[in-house]
């Protein structure tokens, strides 16, 4: 064996390694395909703001409800895999929950968990959440919320209020609760109603649709109509699906003195007496595509011919 050469190899293999060059953010960003980056800060989920006062912007009533178990054991499983959204408060500097409130809540409970077991606590990512004013932190809350979970009708109301104090139109409305302008109108107007028919509507006893035309009633004939709907489906334990969901709805519009809708087979009926040979053909041209676009038999909607003109 050559001992120069042995010498020479151990030599190099003494070398000290240099250290791993890091990768600057540009060469990862090449490296994984993205076209951006933004850094994630990463918080003891103790020291994040949860907000609870009712007077705050960012309050949400669902901050009450519970975190379940098996979302902590999930958090504890795999951790917090969605960055929440904080913002530093101007006044007194706390870092403050924007949206991911249930999120930070389990990891504290996850967290005493670990604890217990003597074991490393988590920290929770979070993306600092940048806005010209509170009234846009607001919206954001509503989207992050709205395109997660459902939220309640009187959570909604009262998102509503916030920002159509603030100066916030329909319009702007429709886009942060990711509805139709008309279905703004209709939140709005529910605003009418007696607290006991918004009750009814965020404890699913009725629905938005009943509630906003009872809101349309003077207080008194609320009440009134409300108890004779809740009334007339009190022994109604049949079993849960669309049928009886249909028929619910068919007794709470008797109920309400609005009337049952027709069934198909009804409608059926008078599409065979408009055959008869006794019916005006005008009414008969009129009615026939109609009845049967509502039967679902016609694929487009019928054109009503305008009357004409009298000379």
């Amino acid at each position: 064996m050559n001992p120069e050469t042995t010498t020479e190899k151990t030599e190099t293999a003494d070398k000290p390694s240099k250290p791993a060059k890091k990768e600057s953010p540009k060469e990862r960003d090449r490296l994984f395909g993205a076209e951006g980056r933004g850094d994630l800060l990463r918080y003891k989920p103790e020291n994040l703001v949860i907000v609870t006062d009712p007077k705050h912007f960012l309050y949400d009533a669902r901050v009450k409800e519970p975190v379940t178990d098996s979302f902590v054991r999930q958090i504890l499983k795999e951790g917090v895999l969605e960055p929440v959204l904080i913002r530093k408060n101007p006044e007194n500097g706390d870092i403050e929950v924007v949206a991911g409130r249930k999120r930070v809540r389990a990891a504290i409970e996850a967290n005493k968990r670990l604890k217990e077991n003597g074991e490393e606590p988590m920290l929770v990512p979070c993306v600092m959440q940048r806005a010209k004013d509170e009234t846009q932190l607001l919206g954001i809350v509503v989207m992050e919320n709205e395109g997660r979970h459902e939220d309640s009708i009187l959570n909604k109301l009262h998102k509503m209020q916030r920002l159509m104090a603030r100066g916030l139109g329909e319009k702007e409305l429709a886009v942060y609760f990711n509805v139709s302008t008309q279905s703004i109108k209709n939140y709005i107007a529910l605003l009418e109603a007696t607290p006991e028919v918004r009750k009814a509507a965020d404890d699913d006893k009725i629905t938005a649709a009943q509630a906003y035309e009872l809101a349309k009633m003077k207080p008194e004939l609320q009440k009134e109509k409300l108890a004779a709907m809740l009334d007339a489906v009190k022994d109604d334990t049949g079993t849960p699906g669309k049928r009886r969901k249909r028929g619910r709805a068919r007794k709470m519009r008797e109920a309400a003195g609005g009337g049952a809708a027709p069934t198909k087979r009804e409608i059926r009926w008078y599409l065979e007496k408009l055959q008869d040979d006794s019916t005006d053909p005008n009414v008969r041209a009129v009615l026939e595509p109609v009845l049967l676009w509502i039967l679902g038999e016609r694929g487009a909607k019928p054109q009503i011919p305008k009357a004409k003109a009298v000379a």
